[in-house]
């Protein structure tokens, strides 16, 4: 039995928009049919999608969904394409898992775009803490996205300006990386 089953009825309450949103009432059965449009089944815990069972919910909540987010075919897999920009990557067996957000697909790379100029920033603490950790994600959100399982990932530098040190310490953790994923083409660019 669902959780929302399970749950004591709540009120009827009264129409939440001018659109005229009714209640289903304890007499009403319960219509998954519904859901997303102007009723509001009276067995739904707040916040919670009503589990009509697996398949269902998945495909009402796959419809339900706005931005990056929509993309995500009944196959499993993200379904983005060249020029696509600030894609939600979650783990498609559990939506809460948010693994990373790819921030630009160009000439077939997924790239992390990083900016990097100020100069207070410490080049190797900065390298340190971003190369491998921004890196890794990509490769763990790839597998999800159909058409770039194997697809080179990278780092873009968007602004000019980066100093010669944090070029250096990028490079050298970039190289470190790859030699723990020789499977794997990472790339970078620079703008300037």
């Amino acid at each position: 039995m669902s959780i929302a089953a399970e749950a004591a009825p709540l009120e009827p309450r009264k129409p939440a928009s001018p659109r005229g949103l009714r209640v289903a009432g304890e007499e009403e059965p319960d219509d998954s049919t519904q859901l997303g449009r102007q009723t509001r089944n009276d067995r739904c815990l707040a916040g919670q999608l009503l589990n009509w069972g697996e398949v269902e919910t998945k495909a009402v909540a796959s419809g339900l969904l706005d931005g990056p987010e929509g993309k995500l075919g009944s196959d499993g897999k993200y379904h983005l394409k060249e020029g696509d920009r600030n894609s939600k990557i979650d783990n498609p067996n559990d939506l809460g898992d948010t693994i990373t957000d790819i921030d630009v697909i160009d000439g077939g790379v997924l790239w992390e775009e990083k900016t990097a100029v100020h100069p207070n920033i410490d080049p190797v603490s900065w390298a340190g803490k971003t190369v491998g950790k921004k890196l890794s994600v990509y490769i763990r959100a790839r597998q999800y996205i159909k058409g770039y399982e194997k697809a080179p990932i990278g780092m873009w530098f968007v602004k000019s300006g980066t100093t010669p040190e944090l070029r250096r310490q990028v490079e050298l953790r970039l190289n470190e990386f790859r030699a723990l994923h020789p499977d794997v083409d990472i790339r970078l660019r620079w703008t300037d």
